[in-house]
């Protein structure tokens, strides 16, 4: 199970502190499947990196990411390598066989 709460990312830059993802939750049980759609820049991918820790140093995550009882946010890195690509995983987006943004998500899933 994974059970996202109060998500937030935020990224250090050299004009101070930009909020990404402000207060997302949301939870996936065994043998669900969760698709997350937005516009460009809505923070689809950054939601998804932070769930398997791949943001850039630069990144702030703060809130609670549960994944079968293991809040992922306060593992080592080495404990998140054995879980990494092993018990959850991310596939990114292929430009090519993205949606069509002249047409409703509900049209194009049926």
């Amino acid at each position: 199970m994974l059970e996202v709460k109060n998500l937030r990312i935020s990224f250090k830059t050299s004009k101070g502190v930009l909020t990404a993802i402000d207060d997302i939750s949301f939870n996936v049980d065994k043998g669900e499947t969760l698709g997350i759609v937005g516009e460009t820049g809505s923070g689809k991918t950054i939601t998804s990196l932070s769930i398997i820790r791949l943001l850039p140093n630069n990144a702030i995550s703060t809130g609670k990411i549960f994944f079968n009882g293991l809040n992922l946010l306060d593992l080592p890195e080495d404990k998140m390598d054995e879980i990494r690509g092993k018990k959850i995983s991310m596939i990114f987006q292929e430009p090519m066989t993205a949606f069509d943004p002249l047409y409703t998500i509900g049209d194009q899933f049926s």
